[in-house]
């Protein structure tokens, strides 16, 4: 039991900044373009 908390309580963090990256992969275009429409 408490080796299976401590197993959560580590992959979870590693989920997280898994979950951000893909969310920064997908955002930045977005945002390039945005800023290009900006500028245009």
């Amino acid at each position: 039991m408490l080796d299976n908390q401590q197993h959560i309580d580590s992959a979870l963090p590693q989920r997280i900044e898994h979950r951000s990256r893909d969310v920064v992969k997908v955002m930045l275009p977005l945002v390039k373009e945005l800023a290009k429409a900006g500028k245009a």
